[in-house]
């Protein structure tokens, strides 16, 4: 995203785009990370998608939402697992 903003500015350009990442507790060193192609590639599709379907929206007015019914929050299977490891332990081990 950023990237566009300065294609826009100073014309498109083969350039890297790098974080400059500096650590909170002393002795706060720096190091600078770029972002791979294949990631850069990807956002640019992600943000393509995202202004097509942004202009699709202001063409049509219909804007997505969420569907008109009941969404019902569901456990992870882990942690039914979990819970059902520890009624194990505890018939095995004789706890109540």
């Amino acid at each position: 995203w950023y990237l566009r903003g300065v294609d826009a500015l100073f014309g498109k350009a083969d350039r890297d785009f790098l974080f400059l990442l500096q650590e909170i507790k002393p002795p706060h060193l720096c190091s600078f990370v770029g972002i791979g192609p294949d990631i850069l590639d990807l956002a640019r599709r992600k943000i393509e998608a995202g202004l097509s379907l942004w202009r699709r929206c202001v063409e049509s007015g219909t804007w997505p939402g969420y569907e008109s019914r009941v969404h019902w929050a569901e456990l992870p299977q882990y942690k039914i697992w979990d819970w059902e490891s520890r009624d194990v332990a505890h018939v095995v081990g004789g706890e109540s």
